[in-house]
């Protein structure tokens, strides 16, 4: 599994918003497998996301495509600058379900 680890400054007043557009945007992505967002304790404008790939290549080929480039665009509408982005293997995961 591989994916990335984004920081997000999310603006005043659109945590509905953000919620929507993970919800609408990020449907029906080949390879995808899991999302999270964290919103922190510290600041509520901070958020984590979270964003699971079955392989590398699935990640790759979508983060090159037009359809992310829309999606991330919508995205900064709700930003205050820029995510970082950490990208990476997932190395262990375990469900407690």
């Amino acid at each position: 599994m591989y994916g990335t680890i984004a920081k997000l400054k999310l603006k005043e007043g659109k945590l509905k918003d953000l919620k929507k557009h993970m919800d609408v945007e990020l449907r029906d992505i080949p390879g995808i497998e899991d999302i999270y967002v964290f919103r922190m304790d510290e600041d509520a404008s901070d958020m984590y996301m979270v964003v699971v790939f079955s392989n590398q290549d699935a990640y790759i080929k979508y983060a090159e495509s037009e359809k992310s480039n829309r999606q991330f665009l919508k995205l900064m509408k709700l930003l205050e600058a820029e995510p970082e982005w950490h990208d990476g293997d997932l190395i262990f995961k375990r469900n407690f379900k």
